[in-house]
């Protein structure tokens, strides 16, 4: 859809986009394929094309929250005083139809009313700019808005730089080639190394003989220095699900050099509706890799009008995954569209709301699709909707990446309403967007550097979020009021940095979610084998405490192997829900399902956590699950031995964790005679504290069984009492 504030105007007929298009898919393919590859390979594009070429940073630089000083300003709007120009270089008004200029009326462009020439080697340069010495925490930043048509990987547009007034210009900060589709984008760089010289920068283009296109337009440059926030902490996530004790993830980024290289206890103060919380543990970043836990969902704009972008933006998302890869952050992927017709909805929920560890699986199997000519995309809507659909991991920070060219504010749905969706499970969006399109984001930011141009890398977003992993701290304590788990509480959080405290707020409900259990009925057809060919039914019984209350459920389900499938449950009761597997689906070795509800606000499965990598499994005749029987031991002088009988079984497992603790940890079991299995847990797991476990078992198919299981677990007091389900799934 072509907004008026969408400047779209082609400089090359049909045909060549229709190449360029094509171009741009192969090369992407080709790239996601081969880590190796670039997407910008000179050596397989075809001469007189033009290939989308995104804002160029080298590095880039942080978006930085206080400006300190102007050393170089210019937006061409006046006379230019000790510039020099050579060539076709002028300044003045747009004379084609080449984007408006940035701000003002007047840019500094290669033509301003054509194409440039052939063998050009056209140069702007700067007046002498000083940069000061700099002190911790400071940084030089050239920053140009630029728009640019340039033969691919024949014309070049070069900033060059001099530290010896103008005598040897043998730097190059940066070279782009390729079109910014009349677009304006910022390339911003570090100056850093040159502080406290006088240097000149000069702007070159270079052209070879044939296929000109419309230049290099250039407005608003300025060369500043500025200095990052010293010192800032927020609240990243809030889980009272894993009561007694209740875990907030704190993002701290210290001032420089005022804060001891790990916070402490002593640096944190918690308030629950004003009481005074007793933190009973900080674990620091490097101390628990697991605060690098993220789950990332794309809300992409899937309405064809990114048809010219869409190979560069998905070689891009592939990129991106590739870097994650090649960190310590624990993360999920899902994916929303919208902007297309889907059962009279123009949002889709992707992989039946499923997130996925698996990155080669996202990039292969859910990102590649067709794009639609619908003409209605409304972004805000699906950034709500987005926030309802997915079932979060415990403990991860929910993380929107937004990808659109279009006004967000298309249907009902507000931008208020939008925050506040993500807002609610303490979520972080970034918007990929044009910049023109910014403000349509900003209500639903907390910082410029959540923007980034449609056309740029998404290396930002990695960046941000190993930053805010290597600054997160987990804080640990045990409420003291005593009011109902379904009323809302406020934390606050206090935070000391050498002579300096901040504070930090968030808001959350111990209960909000609705839980999931399966009926009796349900629970003992794990423990058979189910004849081929025959519907199985499906029940489970949802509470929900908090209002909204539950407004839908689905059962997810798959014949083993085969991709997940979704149909709605039907209500019978308050909170009794059923649907059936179909005949067509029952078939050897077995059946893989799930569950999924919400409330309109919030989703929640069974099981809780990654439903699609722990499934329930029933096996299908002549197949039979393995069977486990169970009695559970107290611990002795501290430690566990867990003993089991299983048959059927090609391996076991037992996961553990100590009661309100997030993560299992998993042990195997080891195989004896007589199909006895037995494991011994670390002998801390069995002093004072409540241990929960459960046991699975899988066959030669990989379906599993379990005793307990993640939601339900065995319980193990360090004396008489112990706990345990009397019967497994």
């Amino acid at each position: 859809m072509e907004t008026p504030n969408t400047l779209r105007t082609s400089t090359i007929n049909k045909t060549r986009n229709s190449c360029r298009c094509l171009l741009l898919l192969l090369l992407s393919t080709a790239a996601s394929a081969n880590n190796d590859s670039d997407i910008h390979d000179p050596s397989t594009f075809i001469k007189g094309h033009l290939l989308v070429s995104p804002a160029v940073h080298s590095p880039r630089p942080p978006k930085a929250t206080q400006l300190l000083e102007t050393l170089l300003h210019e937006d061409f709007e006046q006379p230019l005083t000790d510039w020099k120009k050579s060539g076709l270089w002028q300044v003045g008004d747009v004379v084609t139809n080449q984007p408006t200029a940035h701000s003002g009326t007047r840019v500094a462009a290669t033509n301003l009313s054509g194409p440039y020439h052939q063998w050009t080697d056209d140069k702007l340069t700067t007046p002498l700019v000083n940069l000061p010495e700099l002190t911790s925490g400071e940084h030089l930043v050239l920053s140009i808005q630029e728009s640019y048509q340039l033969e691919s990987y024949q014309d070049y547009g070069f900033v060059e730089l001099s530290t010896d007034g103008g005598v040897h210009w043998d730097r190059v900060i940066s070279t782009r080639t390729g079109t910014t589709l009349n677009r304006w984008v910022e390339s911003r760089f570090m100056l850093d190394e040159f502080a406290g010289q006088a240097l000149m920068l000069r702007f070159r283009l270079r052209t070879d003989a044939e296929h000109h296109y419309a230049g290099w337009y250039i407005d608003s440059l300025t060369i500043t220095r500025e200095a990052q926030q010293n010192f800032k902490a927020r609240v990243r996530n809030v889980n009272g699900g894993n009561l007694p004790y209740v875990y907030a993830d704190i993002v701290v980024e210290p001032a420089y050099g005022s804060c001891e290289p790990r916070l402490r206890e002593a640096n944190f103060e918690v308030t629950e509706d004003g009481v005074k919380q007793t933190v009973a543990a900080v674990e620091a970043p490097q101390a628990r890799p697991q605060t690098g836990l993220v789950d990332i969902v794309f809300v992409y704009d899937n309405s064809g009008s990114m048809r010219e972008e869409q190979a560069l933006v998905e070689h891009h998302i592939a990129a991106f995954i590739d870097e994650l890869k090649n960190t310590e952050l624990d993360f999920a992927l899902g994916l929303v569209r919208y902007g297309e017709p889907d059962n009279g909805s123009s949002i889709r929920i992707e992989n039946t709301g499923a997130l996925t560890t698996d990155g080669i699986f996202f990039v292969n199997q859910i990102l590649p699709d067709i794009l639609s000519n619908n003409s209605f995309e409304p972004t805000y809507e699906a950034i709500a909707s987005t926030a309802q659909a997915f079932s979060f991991r415990i403990g991860s920070q929910p993380i929107f990446i937004v990808i659109t060219d279009e006004f967000a504010g298309q249907g009902n749905t507000t931008a208020r309403s939008a925050r506040q969706a993500v807002d609610e499970i303490n979520g972080k969006l970034f918007a990929v967007t044009y910049a023109d399109l910014f403000s349509d984001f900003e209500p639903l930011i907390e910082r410029p550097s959540q923007l980034l141009n449609l056309l740029d890398p998404l290396t930002p977003i990695t960046q941000q979020l190993l930053r805010d992993a290597t600054n997160t701290y987990r804080l640990k304590y045990l409420p003291k009021q005593s009011n109902s788990l379904q009323q809302e509480r406020q934390v606050r959080v206090n935070v000391k940095c050498g002579n300096k405290i901040t504070t930090a707020y968030a808001n959350y409900t111990p209960q909000s979610k609705p839980t999931i259990q399966l009926s009796r009925s349900t629970s003992d057809a794990h423990h058979s084998s189910h004849a081929a060919d025959l519907d199985i039914a499906i029940s489970v019984n949802i509470n929900d405490n908090v209002s909204p209350y539950v407004s839908s459920a689905n059962l997810v389900y798959r014949t083993l192997g085969a991709p997940y499938q979704t149909i709605a449950m039907q209500q019978l009761s308050v909170a009794e829900f059923i649907a059936y597997i179909p005949k067509e689906s029952v078939k050897t070795p077995g059946i893989e399902y799930y569950i999924t509800t919400t409330d309109g606000e919030n989703t929640a499965s069974l099981p809780s956590v990654q439903p699609w990598n722990q499934p329930f499994a029933l096996a299908v005749q002549p197949n039979k699950t393995p069977v486990i029987q169970h009695t559970p031991n107290l611990p002795n002088n501290g430690l566990v031995e867990i003993t089991a009988r299983i048959s059927h079984a090609k391996q076991a497992q037992v996961y553990f964790r100590v009661l309100g603790e997030l993560k299992y940890e998993s042990v195997a079991m080891s195989a004896s005679s007589n199909e006895q299995y037995r494991a011994q847990l670390p002998s801390q797991t069995g002093t004072d504290t409540v241990l929960e476990y459960y046991i699975e078992a899988k066959d030669r198919f990989g379906l599993a069984s379990h005793f307990g299981h993640f939601d339900a677990p065995i319980q193990l007091h360090p004396k008489p009492g112990g706990l345990a389900p009397d019967t497994g799934y």
